[in-house]
């Protein structure tokens, strides 16, 4: 064969790295710090890729804080509102229970409209039923009245 048809294939070359000392002699470990160092950062990466919310800026002791206060201003806001109602009610509880118990004169001396009706109601029903008995009242003593004088003609019949 011709050497000249002959394909070699080149070799790579790789380049020779100068060779670095390492900072640490030969026979001894790396120092503990470094070690610890190199764990702890380990430590986070493992824990920011395992729990990815609870290393979010988000839960920065400052951010925290902020958010409990909200949390606790929220609240009082909540309580504070729910004893405002609670007051309220009560409050209209007892007015009820005082209008009723003074005959339909609010707190302020105002007369209230409701109390009013019912008694205008009531008496409307007293009324008619005082006129009912008003009327037969009358129909008896015409009923009477009547009677007597058939009484008396009769009698007058008789002695004739």
């Amino acid at each position: 064969m011709d050497k000249s048809k002959q394909t070699t294939t080149p070799t790579r070359h790789q380049p020779s790295l100068p060779h670095t000392p390492s900072p640490f002699p030969p026979s001894s470990s790396p120092p503990s710090s470094s070690i610890l160092d190199a764990a702890q950062s380990r430590q986070k990466s493992r824990n920011v890729r395992l729990h990815p919310l609870s290393s979010s800026p988000a839960t920065s002791p400052s951010r925290s804080t902020k958010h409990i206060t909200m949390q606790h201003l929220r609240q009082n806001q909540r309580h504070a509102n729910l004893s405002l109602t609670r007051e309220r009610i009560s409050d209209r509880q007892c007015e009820v229970d005082r209008i009723q118990g003074m005959g339909g004169v609010g707190v302020d001396g105002e007369v209230d409209v409701d109390v009013l009706i019912e008694d205008e109601a009531r008496n409307r029903v007293e009324i008619a039923r005082a006129r009912a008995e008003a009327e037969a009242e009358a129909r008896e003593l015409e009923e009477e009245a009547e009677l007597i004088e058939l009484v008396c003609a009769l009698r007058l019949g008789m002695e004739s």
